[in-house]
């Protein structure tokens, strides 16, 4: 009990002094989601995606959106193309030889079909999705978007 309210404590701490701009990955969410409940955000991207590094550098780069983001979800970054396995809401989600992808890209497509690059998402505190966009968002996009949703 007091190893784990340590580590609570700890992880809470780090997260108050993070650095503004963190992104963190489907493992570490269920742990945050215990810390605090807030709205998650996921960008979906692809070392390959152009549009993604485009976003990257002349959006979530700028303070006023790290600031926004910090301020309001748990940021959530999954490159669709990712080697890693993450235990994520009970479950094991992996990149198999059987999917081109990771196994959590597909949670954000309609039926049948491959991700999409960039994909932008919001869930509720309760993680249940509230939208989705599948493009390139300028800065101004993303506060509009951000604004417009939460």
């Amino acid at each position: 009990m007091i190893k784990t309210s340590l580590m609570l404590g700890l992880l809470l701490l780090c997260l108050n002094t993070q650095a503004q701009g963190r992104w963190f990955n489907f493992g570490e969410l269920d742990s945050l989601r215990k810390v605090e409940e807030r709205p998650v955000l996921v960008f979906l991207e692809a070392e390959w995606c152009v549009y993604c590094k485009k976003m990257k550098r002349e959006a979530f780069n700028k303070a006023d959106i790290q600031e926004e983001i910090a301020a309001r979800f748990w940021p959530v970054l999954l490159d669709i193309e990712d080697p890693q396995s993450y235990q994520f809401n009970g479950k094991l989600y992996s990149n198999t030889s059987e999917l081109k992808y990771h196994q959590l890209a597909y949670l954000f497509t309609q039926q049948n079909e491959e991700p999409i690059t960039p994909t932008f998402a919001i869930f509720n505190k309760h993680f249940n999705l509230q939208v989705f966009v599948q493009k390139y968002l300028s800065r101004k996009d993303i506060k509009a978007f951000l604004s417009k949703h939460y």
